[in-house]
């Protein structure tokens, strides 16, 4: 059923994901960057921002660089690059995907509706009791908090959720 291979998916792009500490290492630092803007943004000048998100948005697209490189284990040359995601294109069996990119959305909203869930304003205001948290406005730690899981584990883990369904990595 192609609910069940959605999920099974899922926990491949988690293994993949958790399999090279530099996949983690650059989410950590896009995380770090992408909560600071949020929890910083007054102490942040026009350019800082634009800096930090120049630097957040670079290191997500080396990301998924390595993603493929390490994916398809070849060397860092961009026609290589170019090849093996044309390559995984016409590997795709056209009906097939499109149960897959259902899997997908049905996956992915599940897993933003238990992010909404889990960090809803209410559990959000008994962490920062409970911590004694202070000096941020319930809304931007909430914000902050949220972004800061999607940039680490959310968007990741989808782009190789779809890396994998449309055979770009194997």
């Amino acid at each position: 059923m192609f609910i069940i291979d959605s999920f099974l998916t899922l926990i491949s792009s988690y293994q993949f994901y958790f399999s090279s500490f530099m996949f983690i290492g650059l989410g950590i630092i896009t995380t770090v960057g992408r909560v600071s803007q949020v929890l910083l943004k007054e102490k942040f000048s026009k350019l800082s921002y634009l800096i930090t998100e120049l630097c957040v948005e670079g290191l997500r697209l080396l990301q998924y660089v390595f993603f493929i490189l390490i994916g398809r284990n070849i060397i860092f040359n961009f026609n290589i690059i170019w090849q093996s995601i044309t390559q995984g294109f016409l590997e795709i069996n056209y009906p097939q995907i499109i149960w897959d990119l259902l899997g997908f959305l049905i996956v992915f909203g599940l897993y933003n509706f238990l992010i909404f869930i889990l960090f809803s304003k209410n559990n959000i205001s008994k962490i920062m009791k409970r911590f004694n948290i202070e000096r941020y406005s319930i809304k931007s730690f909430q914000l902050a908090l949220v972004l800061g899981f999607k940039n680490l584990f959310l968007i990741p883990i989808s782009v190789i959720y779809l890396l994998i369904i449309f055979k770009i990595i194997l």
